[in-house]
């Protein structure tokens, strides 16, 4: 009979939902009325965003108070030029929406706001604001960190400059990575700014797309001014470009390198920005104050948040996420820096200078590049991850390929989150938007409606009994995860190298293990302590298992103790859903036993389930185990189909976790054939001749009885009126593969109604 070599509901992503009062909610259709305007015609992007392409003359901008009877400029009187005999041939970088569409003439493209866009924020009223202040300072006791370069002689009326485009990794949601400029002027709450670049922010967007930005301030980011078109403020030209959209051609490790020109100047009261050949827009000058006089610092380079969510520095890339000594096609750039001055007059910047956070972190490094780029200063920067990673074994590091393999396996896997909780076994539990779960990744889902409760009464009223304690999970010590969202242990890159397959992580590995065939020697051994009923038709099960932390000896091994629903049969098609508590070193990283689910349909093994509810975390740690001749804990575990919905149901104690849609296991449609219960090891033999030390259940064998053995109590399995039966000892089968090394004892009583304990040490005298 066969078990799970492998869990981890990975569901990856979020979105963000708060639980709001109704005063809030109105507060929130309000802010979109007023931020979405009516739409000529909308464009579905490929990546997911909604451009509206409004009428220019109704944009957000003129929302603002000051630009109520603002005439809009539909062109810049002139545009800064540079007399150079060079110029460099680029590969347009287009943006993603482009691919479904494009905006008529006199409209503009407008990203549309979602709900969730602002739920992502800290509030209503900071949405599309910055909270503290973002000028590059070398101040290390704020969370933003710098690597860019200052020019301060003189006044400035604009810059021009090429950055280089990458899609540096965040690595939690309210951190972010940029590359960009900023023009400043005045100081403390007279600071004025205009900023534009290129960022990811998947705390903004909800996504770990590279996008275009712009930004202004007038009062030193004490509320004034925000991104995009996320307040009123920024006037919108162009019908090409978004701001906010996204740039889906990004720079390569040492492959074709991608980059966009950008250029800001001061035309009469107002601040133009182009990027590439395309006027965009401008900032009015009736937004400022002290920049009506230019600007007196000019900055380009990258920035990055650092929040520290490990209790120590963030893995956020910078620029390309390499170091800038690694140089072009490998580091992050500017290129053709220039500043323009009170004659309109493009120049060289003078007094250039470097500021730095973290040197071992993210670094920079000027210079003059020649005619091959322009007579201005050439600027790398980037940032080497600043943890210790694993490895392959038998191998020193992992190729270019590989890491690029596991960089798009996380983003896969690791959806957004609205909130991320630290676990004290290390774990990180994000808070998922319920919507943007893993589940809806597997093309069944695409057009799935997600259910919020079974419609059965026989699975939503049965409590399971009482008891004088209560299990959870050790993320919960830190924290709850809000309405709307579901806890999702995090994935990370160690997990996927750990597990040896990218392609095969969370799966189990051939052949199947509920099945056992004595005497068959493979390097992998699967071994049982089960009872069963079979040959019937079930809706499904129920049993308390009592928790314990048995010694695993390698890494590759596992010992659990679960239950296994089954139709079918290897040769015409297996259908399993199962779940239990584990302990997987490989999986995981260490040897905390977890609760975990799982299905198969034939040759797709996956773990998952579709989660609803934020108690409970697939794969997360429990928060306390049984003791030799101490202390014993179990939990009620429910698995039981929906008769109205067809639904397999997932339920720990009273809280429902989630399902398994019949279309997923179609063996599993009507009923199941097979109900297991029990514990199972695997291990390798690797052409050794002694059986394993990994212990199954307590590491004692069941003659131990309680408090010393591990045990399954008050089986039960579901009938297809959904009635629970208990089966007496006698109508159970066993499956025992090594009784000498693990064995069990059936029995029944009034307290307990049928049970059996189970486990053993594995190698002992008897178990050679």
């Amino acid at each position: 009979m066969t078990a799970l070599m492998l869990i981890g509901v990975i569901i990856y992503p979020c979105v963000c939902v708060k639980e709001f009062s109704d005063h809030q909610e109105i507060k929130i259709q309000t802010l979109l009325k007023r931020l979405n305007k009516h739409a000529l015609i909308s464009v579905k992007s490929v990546d997911g965003d909604i451009i509206d392409c409004v009428p220019i003359h109704s944009q957000p901008a003129f929302d603002h108070p000051l630009l109520r009877n603002h005439t809009i400029q539909m062109r810049p009187s002139f545009i800064p030029e540079i007399t150079s005999t060079y110029t460099k041939k680029c590969t347009k970088a287009t943006q993603a929406w482009h691919k479904s569409g494009r905006c008529p003439e006199n409209t503009v493209p407008i990203r549309r706001i979602m709900k969730e866009d602002i739920l992502r924020s800290k509030s209503i009223e900071s949405f599309g604001k910055k909270t503290t202040s973002s000028i590059p300072e070398n101040d290390p006791s704020k969370d933003h960190e710098y690597a860019v370069m200052n020019s301060m002689q003189g006044k400035y009326f604009g810059t021009k400059f090429a950055v280089n485009m990458w899609k540096p990794e965040v690595q939690v949601p309210n951190e972010f990575s940029l590359a960009q400029t900023w023009l400043v002027s005045g100081v403390g709450t007279t600071r004025n700014t205009i900023e534009a670049g290129l960022q990811v922010y998947p705390g903004k967007y909800g996504d770990n797309n590279l996008r275009l930005f712009v930004f202004w301030t007038a009062n030193g980011y004490q509320g004034t001014g925000c991104y995009n078109n996320d307040c009123a403020g920024f006037v919108q030209r162009s019908n090409k470009i978004a701001v906010g959209g996204t740039y889906n051609t990004v720079s390569q490790y040492d492959g074709d390198q991608y980059e966009l020109s950008v250029l800001i100047w001061k035309d009469g009261e107002n601040w133009w920005l182009q990027i590439g050949e395309e006027i965009v827009g401008y900032w009015p000058g009736q937004l400022f104050n002290s920049l009506g006089n230019g600007g007196t610092i000019v900055q380009w380079g990258g920035e990055i948040v650092n929040k520290e969510t490990d209790g120590k520095h963030t893995g956020t890339d910078m620029g390309s996420g390499h170091f800038a000594e690694e140089g072009y096609k490998k580091a992050s750039y500017f290129r053709n820096l220039m500043t323009i001055d009170e004659t309109n007059t493009l120049r060289e910047p003078q007094g250039v200078y470097p500021t730095t956070g973290h040197d071992n972190c993210y670094n920079i490094k000027a210079g003059d590049g020649g005619t091959s780029w322009g007579i201005m200063v050439f600027l790398i920067f980037g940032m080497i991850i600043p943890i210790v990673v694993g490895t392959f074994p038998g191998k020193s590091k992992l190729s270019d390929l590989h890491e690029q393999e596991i960089k798009l396996r996380l983003k896969q896997l690791n959806k957004p989150a609205i909130k991320s909780i630290h676990s004290p076994d290390g774990d990180i539990i994000d808070c998922v938007w319920i919507y943007d779960q893993p589940a809806f990744d597997h093309p069944l889902f695409k057009s799935h409606t997600i259910q919020m409760r079974p419609k059965s009464n026989w699975i939503r009223d049965k409590t399971g009994g009482n008891k004088t304690y209560i299990i959870h999970q050790l993320w919960r010590t830190k924290g709850e995860c809000p309405e709307n969202t579901i806890p999702i242990r995090r994935t990370t890159r160690d997990d996927l190298i750990r597990s040896g397959s990218i392609k095969n992580y969370g799966r189990k590995s051939p052949p199947p293990t509920i099945y056992h065939t004595d005497g068959v020697q493979t390097e992998e051994v699967h071994e049982h302590t089960c009872v069963y009923v079979d040959y019937g038709q079930f809706h499904g099960s129920k049993s308390r298992i009592s928790i314990w932390k048995p010694n695993v000896l390698r890494t590759r091994e596992f010992s659990l103790a679960q239950t296994w629903v089954v139709n079918g049969d290897w040769d015409t098609g297996l259908n399993t859903l199962e779940s239990g508590w584990q302990i997987l070193h490989a999986l995981y990283g260490d040897k905390n036993p977890r609760l975990f689910a799982y299905w198969t349909k034939q040759d797709v093994t996956i773990l998952t389930v579709q989660a609803l509810f934020k108690h409970i975390s697939l794969g997360a740690a429990l928060n306390t185990f049984s003791t030799y001749n101490g202390e014993q804990y179990d939990f009620l575990l429910t698995i039981e189909k929906d008769q109205e919905t067809g639904l397999w149901w997932l339920k720990f104690e009273t809280y429902l976790i989630g399902y398994w849609p019949s279309f997923i296991v179609p063996k599993l449609a009507v009923s199941a054939r097979k109900i297991v219960w029990g514990g199972e090891i695997v291990y390798y033999t690797r052409g050794q001749g002694t059986h394993t030390l990994t212990q199954m259940g307590s590491g004692h064998f069941a003659e131990k009885g309680f408090r010393k053995a591990a045990y399954f109590n008050s089986l039960e399995y579901i009938d297809t009126s959904n009635y629970p039966i208990t089966p007496s000892p006698q109508h159970l089968e066993a499956a025992v593969t090594r009784p000498e090394c693990y064995n069990l004892m059936v029995g029944s009583s009034q307290r307990w109604g049928t049970y059996f304990f189970y486990g053993g040490p594995g190698r002992n005298p008897q178990c050679p």
